[in-house]
């Protein structure tokens, strides 16, 4: 098929088969047709294009994505019975496996984090949940892992926060370093730096 416009027969001369055909070839290459983002139509009165509506996005933790293949990833109400209820799909802080556990926010409005508690000791973990996360001390190292909203006694995802590295990426002696995944209401997802220090 070619997408060149065929010369016309000079006068005089015949109009050929290959004339024609090369005609044809050209207004079928040139011809819009429709795709997955639009949709063409044509009738005697014209040719018209229509964007294709896309699908509503997923609202942040929707069935669009699949966070039980996501380390630390997470699922509301997971059993479908409880909208308090967060279930955090296993994970690995450095070598340390974490186990998937599920978590109850508290009912009362508010904004809550979910956090990993490892013993320095054994290196066991348990995931915890509360309207902060403690400073590490001599018993325990704490790492964040999200932060949740709890409105009319449902909660939902606010901000989905990584640790890096062990304990946290300490990016210089004044502070440390998060990378910090926030989504809004439409899906879109926004990627920053939290730096917490002096």
């Amino acid at each position: 098929m070619s997408m060149i416009l065929p010369n016309p027969p000079r006068p005089g001369e015949p109009v050929r088969a290959e004339h024609i055909k090369s005609l044809i070839e050209y207004c079928r290459a040139i011809t819009p047709r429709s795709s997955a983002f639009c949709r063409v139509s044509t009738t005697s009165g014209g040719t018209t294009f229509q964007p294709v509506r896309r699908p509503e996005p997923e609202s942040p933790g929707g069935e669009g994505v699949d966070w039980s293949k996501i380390m630390f990833g997470y699922k509301v109400n997971p059993d479908g019975d409880n909208p308090l209820e967060v279930r955090i799909y296993a994970g690995r802080i450095a070598s340390i496996v974490v186990a998937q556990a599920d978590v109850v926010l508290p009912g009362a409005d508010g904004d809550y984090y979910v956090y990993v508690r490892r013993a320095k000791s054994n290196d066991s973990t348990s995931v915890m949940s509360g309207a902060d996360w403690p400073d590490d001390d001599a018993t325990y190292a704490y790492y964040i892992l999200h932060q949740f909203e709890v409105e009319a006694g449902v909660a939902g995802i606010k901000t989905v926060i990584r640790p890096l590295a062990r304990d946290k990426m300490q990016v210089d002696k004044t502070g440390l370093q998060y990378q910090v995944l926030q989504i809004d209401a439409e899906g879109a997802v926004t990627v920053d730096w939290l730096r917490a220090g002096p």
